[in-house]
């Protein structure tokens, strides 16, 4: 019974929000829309406060290099596979081998599953995504484009970011222990009353658009099989370099627990976003379809951690 309370409601907004864009009753800029405001204004709200008030685990910074090469690594054997699984992918293939959809799916499936301590695990993880996505793209993306890179316009861009405001400030302020003067004083109910009024309703909104957009096309099929099978071999790999460098952190549940459904969700959902510039359309289906079927993997993975791990 525990295991269908977690599932249900998970599954019951990603239906809705299947059902709802196959009969339209919710259109596609709505969904936009709604997807917009959560991903810039709401969830960077969420990861400053559990930067801010939550203590980050011992040995963070070696954790987060420990991914960041790791995912470097798998955009270089991406370069090499790339003729592979189709020349028509060049620029898709090596960055869809590389980061996992932490805030918008591992995140608020991780908040059905274990305790509010803990939720800070998968946002740590999600520091080296971070990197990749809104600094190392960026520059590469403008690099592409002009041939060259404009660092003080990129520099601007990668600093406007709200999800790296939000990173940064919530960095800077638990450092500074800005959060233990807050606990101690009375504007604690306050702060704690605002954020749960920002963040409630984000793990509903992000269930709900990720049901909407899972889309699967017979064209694709088979390169996005093939990458399938490179990228759950590469992170299968990453997760046992955790149980080689980190044991003392994998022998907590919670950690642990982290680490496998981090590892099996899909590529960053801002990926074909950040990539748009330099990518086909063709490209840019091949994305979203990727991202939309690795779903399946990572529900699975996280029906199987409900029902036999929690």
């Amino acid at each position: 019974m525990n295991a269908l309370n977690t599932l249900l409601p998970v599954f019951f907004m990603m239906g809705l929000g299947l059902i709802s864009n196959q009969k339209q009753w919710i259109t596609s800029q709505a969904k936009d829309a709604i997807k917009g405001m959560v991903f810039h204004l709401l969830f960077p709200i969420l990861i400053f406060n559990i930067l801010f008030t939550t203590s980050l685990p011992s040995g963070s910074i070696w954790i987060v290099l420990y991914m960041l090469l790791a995912f470097l690594i798998c955009f270089g054997i991406g370069k090499l596979v790339t003729p592979w699984i189709g020349s028509k992918y060049p620029y898709a293939v090596p960055f869809l081998l590389t980061t996992c959809e932490g805030g918008n799916l591992a995140l608020p499936l991780f908040m059905t599953i274990a305790a509010p301590q803990y939720q800070t695990y998968p946002v740590l993880f999600d520091m080296a995504g971070t990197v990749v996505v809104f600094m190392i793209i960026p520059v590469l993306v403008e690099k592409v484009k002009h041939g060259q890179v404009s660092w003080k316009e990129t520099l601007c861009k990668i600093l406007k970011n709200p999800f790296i405001l939000a990173v940064i400030f919530g960095l800077l302020m638990n450092v500074c222990g800005l959060h233990l003067v807050l606990e101690k004083s009375s504007w604690l109910s306050l702060y704690n009353n605002l954020i749960d009024m920002a963040t409630k309703p984000i793990v509903s909104i992000i269930l709900f658009t990720i049901g909407y957009e899972m889309n699967i096309t017979k064209e694709t099929l088979v390169p996005i099989l093939k990458l399938f099978s490179i990228r759950i071999i590469l992170y299968l790999l990453i997760i046992v370099g955790f149980f080689l460098l980190f044991p003392y952190r994998m022998k907590e549940k919670a950690f642990c627990l982290a680490v496998l459904l981090y590892f099996m969700c899909p590529t960053s959902f801002a990926l074909p976003m950040q990539l748009g510039p330099i990518c086909t359309k063709k490209e840019q289906e091949f994305m979203s379809t990727f991202i939309s079927i690795f779903m399946f993997i990572t529900m699975i993975v996280y029906t199987c951690l409900v029902l036999f791990l929690v």
